[in-house]
């Protein structure tokens, strides 16, 4: 049976947390390695070829369901759509990339995700701005005697509600920033929302981190509205990814780059280095240029695979690992 695993505790005892995962079901730990993982059923319809908004409820599901274990534990998030073929497939990954996984536990469990917007009304703001700024101010009466290009004034007001925008940014993290560990910005949803940043707080400093919000707030007079959502679990600064490898393809680039054995990064490059100059078009009449794709993309094959480290690039050792794609601890981005 499919188990989908929502991430990993502190602990080695098994645990039921009850009918909090995907329509209903049950979630548990299973413990291994000194780490609970926190595994339920996949979701009835799976994950791949869904439409965006069942994706969505989903994704929301999933996040409910660590935001519920992190009520009781620290819990560090895998990335949404984690499925596992069976046990033995989780029983290998605590045991191959245990102590990775412990040490991000440790790293991260005394911090939490705080998640705030910031957003003001846009039609509220051209008006101050219109009223406050002599050049937009002069240029509006001018357009009321036809000799102003209103397109120009656009483009001004445009300008300046940037320039706002980008001032109270900067106000907003340079009054937050002592009470945070580390932050992360994301994409602004539309032209209302001036602010989108997840912030690492240490768990004992919530309370200070909702004062100094509170600060915030009342600095900017009313004129901006603050949400903020948490505490929960790091999903910005340390979501795991389970990274599948095909190994005949793993081993079909090893023979290409004339490796064998336990290769890491630093070997690899050496080696790259060497074959590229022997196989490059620009430099040996009668190579081609698919000689040289191959060997790239092999390359970029096997550097992918020993990211984490050295790794065995022969039998049964091949498959999958424990990838920190974007992982962000404590400033530190990979």
């Amino acid at each position: 049976m499919d188990l989908y695993l929502y991430g990993v505790i502190e602990g080695d005892r098994p645990m039921d947390f009850g009918s909090i995962g995907f329509d209903g079901k049950n979630v548990t730990v299973i413990p291994g390695n000194g780490l609970g993982a926190v595994v339920g059923n996949s979701p009835q319809k799976g994950i791949d070829h869904l439409q965006k908004e069942e994706l969505v409820s989903l994704l929301l599901a999933h996040q409910q369901t660590l935001e519920s274990v992190m009520k009781r534990f620290f819990v560090l998030p895998f990335k949404f759509g984690t499925i596992l073929g069976d046990r033995s497939e989780l029983d290998r990954i605590l045991e191959g990339s245990g102590p990775l996984l412990k040490r991000l536990v440790a790293q991260m469990k005394d911090s939490v995700e705080m998640d705030l917007i910031v957003t003001w009304d846009v039609r509220t703001m051209l008006q101050e701005i219109s009223e406050e700024d002599p050049e937009i101010a002069a240029c509006k009466q001018q357009m009321v005697q036809n000799r102003a290009d209103p397109f120009h004034i656009g483009k001004l007001l445009a300008e300046a509600l940037k320039r706002r925008a980008d001032a109270w940014v900067r106000k907003i993290t340079q009054l937050l920033e002592g009470a945070v560990v580390d932050s992360a910005n994301h994409d602004l949803q539309n032209d209302g929302m001036i602010f989108n940043t997840s912030f690492l707080v240490r768990r004992d400093l919530q309370k200070g981190f909702f004062h100094i919000l509170e600060e915030v707030d009342r600095v900017f007079e009313g004129k901006l509205h603050f949400k903020c959502v948490g505490p929960l679990p790091p999903y910005s600064f340390a979501t795991v990814t389970l990274k599948r490898f095909d190994p005949a393809q793993i081993r079909e680039a090893a023979t290409l780059l004339h490796l064998e054995g336990k290769v890491d990064i630093s070997r690899l490059k050496k080696i790259y280095r060497e074959l590229s100059r022997t196989v490059h078009p620009d430099h040996h009449v009668g190579v081609s240029a698919e000689q040289f794709e191959r060997l790239s993309e092999a390359y970029e094959l096997v550097a992918d695979y020993c990211r984490e480290g050295a790794r065995s690039l022969g039998g049964e050792a091949v498959g999958q690992y424990i990838r920190l794609d974007s992982l962000r601890v404590q400033g530190e981005t990979r």
